[in-house]
């Protein structure tokens, strides 16, 4: 390159520098301009000081949002009920046919498929494939065959079977019984809900364990311990069957609830001349009123369970007398003569009816088998029962795993056994399980948990046991009386629906009256002297003879004569006479009699397995007390509110102590007490004066008598407030303040309840409006296996239509009416046979939850598709 053209060539250089200089500078101007102008526009921001204890980091990098303006959502979202998951689930055929696809996809091949297909026609619907030989070696658990080639407890395969309802359960379950069975069958198969395991640790023996019963003397028995809640009765007739004891089960009991005294042989309980009395006093000597002279009585003091019999055959005199009815004057005298002079006949060796004892070892028996050990202690079992009063029974369990261990293992066998149903098909079929009307949360949910997650049902359905015996009833409204084997239960039902405030349950039952029914017979020289109540073999005799001696019908009673069977393991059957006279209806008379009922030996506390789950905040309607327990124990919420507000009173007109000038006050520090000055810590220094009952005593209750109404050391007057004696030291403050909650375990005290005056509470407590009392006290429906017992609904129905009637006027008339149940049910089937038939109605599909749902859901599920929680 040239001299010249270097020199040109830095010419251009320096221009487009030049250029670039000024358009940067002219850039520049341009935008100290624009910033002068929004300098001017907006105003600046003060100084802000600098927080020298503080750092400049933001708690969180998430913008807080702000509130929501509700005029301007516009949004439908989980607003419409075809938005939730349950409305969006498929159909259950188009379901079961997916199911059926992916079942085939994973374990045959698609020839198999395709040849299975060719094979039906190419029909649509289930193809049934060789899957065995299709899956791997060991995949898929092959059954043990027949000796026909059918395979073991099946009967018909439940994909062929056209009917639906053979592929739906109906479990009921109870403190006894467990009743379960397909729901087209025409009754359920009725199982002992309990479990014998084989034990490793050492079973402790009753009398090793709390919970003895209280030892009381029995009329010419001896002492006489009171072991099932029932009665006071010696220690054979302990039937650990009806008590709950707070130690580990007694094995070999029925059932296995510790507490019960040791079986003793008891000596013949002779009548004396007190008992002979009662024929005197009940049914007078030749007067046709009943009324007849008596023998003068002796002067030992009178037992308190003497005392309560003889109140209840006073109550059954004057029903007699209202029905112009006549009694036998020595009834009782000539049926304890004869069966002083029975003897058993022993019956041949092929006797039909004889029990197969239970001998075999095996870790697990079930039901019948369980039941049917001969010594379960000598044999190492432990006997369970995991019901207990509508809720779990806790008692001899640590863990909850432990315990729904034991219902699983329960439910499977009983199904493979009574029914045909191996466990591994349980997911093809759908299960209904009827939950108390009185429920608990922990009890509903572990149960679907159990059946829907453990057992692998393929979908659920929960009803109450009330609507379920409505439906099998045939109407709409009613008051179901439940009497089961424990407990009693009262609801009332309008329009298929529970009312909650009107459910009571009572802690009495079957049991109980057959419990009181040996006790009875034992005062009347009961043949079988050696009768054990903690052995099931002799807690069955005495439920078979209940069953057809006990009647509540005046005009039934008699000298009537009764034969029963006893069977021990490895004896011969023995068969005994006995006969009875006014017993067979003392002893349901404890139903409206329960003061012949130790209520102490029931109230014991269940070990808590469960906690609160926090996450679980789904509400179903739990409560545990209701209008109508309330509104039966009113009088003792009213005492225990006035003992609260009475120490004010009284502080009230106590004049304060003078404080001397250069005394110390003695208020904080009370001197030590003289002589003639109680104590201040001392709880019978003050005699407060007894305040009147809100309302009269209950039937069968003895009226509170008045406590004096004085102070200490000064008796009140006629007329005007009592004087309070002078004290060295100022009184101290009662221990009860004013305004403290009352103490009344309303659940508990509501429980003790005569059967006639509870149904009167329930049924008020349906109120306000006369049109919804009337509907329910129309229909009186009594069920339970209790319920069977022979004119129990005209019972029932004589004694609470006066009641009713005195407190609302327009149910007299006849308002008030027993509803029996279809000659073909049975009273204790009634609600399983009522639930039976829901499957068949269309209105079922809406109340199924199915196990994918309860996975996904949990609680929430079973809320939306049950209507009843409240």
């Amino acid at each position: 390159m040239s001299e010249a053209e270097r020199g040109r060539a830095r010419e251009a250089r320096a221009k487009f520098c030049a250029l670039d200089t000024s358009a940067s500078q002219t850039h520049l101007a341009q935008v100290e301009h624009s910033l002068s102008n929004s300098s001017t526009r907006m105003p600046s921001r003060p100084a802000t000081r600098a927080d020298p204890t503080g750092h400049a980091l933001k708690f969180t990098t998430f913008a807080p949002v702000g509130f929501l303006n509700a005029k301007n959502v516009a949004s439908s979202f989980a607003k419409q009920d075809s938005q939730s998951f349950l409305a969006r689930r498929l159909p259950d055929a188009e379901r079961d046919s997916v199911r059926e696809a992916k079942r085939r996809r994973l374990m045959a091949s698609e020839e198999e498929v395709e040849a299975a297909a060719a094979r039906t026609g190419g029909a649509g619907g289930r193809v049934e494939v060789n899957v065995l030989a299709s899956a791997p070696e060991g995949a898929v658990r092959r059954r043990p065959a027949r000796e026909g080639g059918a395979t073991q407890g099946r009967e018909t395969s439940p994909s062929s079977a056209s009917d639906p309802l053979s592929r739906t359960l109906v479990i009921h379950p109870g403190s006894r019984w467990l009743r379960i069975g397909r729901a087209n069958d025409l009754t359920p198969v009725a199982v002992p809900n309990v479990i014998a395991r084989k034990s490793t640790r050492a079973i402790p023996t009753p009398a090793d364990v709390k919970g003895k019963g209280r030892a009381i003397e029995a009329d010419g028995a001896g002492p006489a311990t009171a072991v099932n809640g029932s009665t006071t009765m010696n220690s054979s007739t302990a039937p650990p069957s009806i008590m709950n004891a707070p130690a580990l089960p007694a094995v070999g009991a029925l059932p296995p609830l510790p507490g019960a005294a040791q079986p003793a042989t008891t000596e013949d309980t002779a009548m004396r001349d007190g008992d002979q009395d009662d024929d005197a006093d009940s049914w007078g000597s030749g007067s046709e009123d009943g009324r007849g002279t008596s023998k003068p009585r002796s002067s030992e003091p009178t037992n308190p369970l003497s005392a309560k019999i003889s109140s209840i055959r006073a109550d059954l005199r004057a029903r007699m007398r209202a029905y112009k009815l006549r009694g036998q004057g020595n009834g009782n005298s000539q049926a304890a003569t004869f069966n002083e002079s029975v003897r058993p006949q022993e019956m041949e060796e092929d006797f039909e009816g004889d029990i197969e004892w239970t001998t075999a070892e095996a870790p697990v028996w079930v039901g019948n088998k369980a039941v049917r050990i001969p010594d379960p202690a000598a044999s190492g079992y432990e006997l369970r029962w995991p019901f207990l009063r509508g809720n779990f029974n806790t008692q001899g369990y640590t863990t909850p795993q432990e315990l729904l261990g034991d219902i699983e293992t329960i439910y499977t066998t009983a199904i493979k056994e009574e029914l045909g149903i191996e466990p591994e098909d349980l997911k093809d079929y759908a299960v209904i399980f009827l939950i108390p009307d009185l429920y608990d949360e922990t009890y509903v949910r572990e149960m679907s948990d159990l059946l829907l997650g453990s057992i692998g049902f393929k979908q659920l359905c929960l009803m109450q046991e009330s609507i379920c015996a409505t439906f099998g009833a045939g109407v709409t409204s009613a008051c179901v009386i439940d009497i089961g084997a424990r407990t009693t239960k009262i609801t009332c039902v309008e329009e298929g629906l529970v009312l909650p405030e009107t459910r009571m349950i009572l802690d009495f039952a079957g049991d109980d009256i057959t419990s009181f029914l040996h006790t009875l017979l034992q005062r009347l020289n009961f043949p079988y002297k050696e009768a054990d109540l903690s052995k099931w073999y002799d807690w069955i005799v005495l439920e078979d003879l209940k069953e057809r001696s006990v009647v509540l019908s005046e005009a039934d009673i008699g000298l009537n004569l009764y034969d029963f069977f006893v069977r021990h393991p490895g004896l011969l059957t023995q068969k005994y006479s006995m006969r009875m006279y006014d017993d067979c209806i003392l002893a349901p008379y404890a139903l409206f009699a329960p003061r012949v009922i130790d209520f102490e030996q029931k109230r014991v506390e269940m070990p808590a397995l469960w906690s609160k789950d926090v996450d679980n905040s789904t509400e179903i309607g739990v409560v545990e007390e209701t209008a109508a327990m309330r509104n039966s124990v009113k009088h003792l919420l009213v005492a225990a509110e006035s003992a609260a507000a009475a120490p004010a009173a009284v502080a009230a007109l106590i004049p304060p102590t003078p404080v001397l000038p250069g005394v110390a006050s003695t208020a904080a520090s009370p001197a030590p007490s003289q002589a003639g000055t109680p104590l201040p810590d001392d709880p019978n220094a003050l005699t407060f004066p007894s305040l009147p009952s809100a309302l009269p005593a209950l039937p069968g209750q003895a009226a509170p008598s008045a406590a004096p109404s004085s102070f200490a050391g000064s008796p009140a007057p006629e007329t005007g407030a009592a004087t309070p004696k002078a004290a060295a030291a100022p009184l101290a403050s009662p221990a009860v303040q004013p305004g403290a909650a009352p103490t009344v375990d309303v659940r508990y005290e509501s429980s003790k309840l005569p059967l006639d005056v509870a149904i009167v509470e329930s049924i008020m407590a349906a109120g306000p409006t006369e049109d919804r009392l009337k509907k329910v006290a129309a229909n009186i429906l009594i069920v339970g296996g209790t319920g069977g017992i022979h004119n129990i609904g005209f019972a029932v129905e004589s004694r609470i239509g006066p009641q009713l009637a005195a407190r609302v006027p327009a149910l007299g008339g006849g308002h008030v009416t027993y509803v029996p149940c279809p000659r073909e049910i049975e009273p204790e089937n009634m609600a399983w046979k009522g639930i039976s038939a829901l499957a068949k109605l269309d209105v079922a599909n809406d109340l199924w939850v199915r196990k994918e749902e309860w996975e996904m859901l949990g609680m929430r599920a079973v809320r939306e598709r049950s209507f009843y929680w409240t």
